[in-house]
């Protein structure tokens, strides 16, 4: 069942404009998703880079900090 663009956005407080770009975004988060679960970060952010939605500027930023953060385990 799909829903109408209002009651998406209003079930997850997003602006129509918001709403429309993580629609058009759906295939690169998807995509992010499995790079996640593969732990290949730096792919995340690349993937992402430049995305307006908040669930991709979300994961964009989230990415970059785990890149940060492992490469920080690694160098100790």
């Amino acid at each position: 069942m799909r829903y109408s663009q209002q009651q998406a956005a209003a079930g997850q407080n997003l602006t129509n404009d918001q709403f429309e770009a993580q629609e058009r975004e759906e295939d690169l988060i998807r995509a992010a998703k499995g790079f996640i679960w593969a732990k290949e970060f730096a792919r995340v952010q690349h993937v992402l880079q430049g995305a307006k939605s908040p669930k991709g500027r979300f994961l964009a930023l989230y990415s970059r900090f785990l890149v940060g953060s492992t490469r920080f385990y690694v160098l100790k």
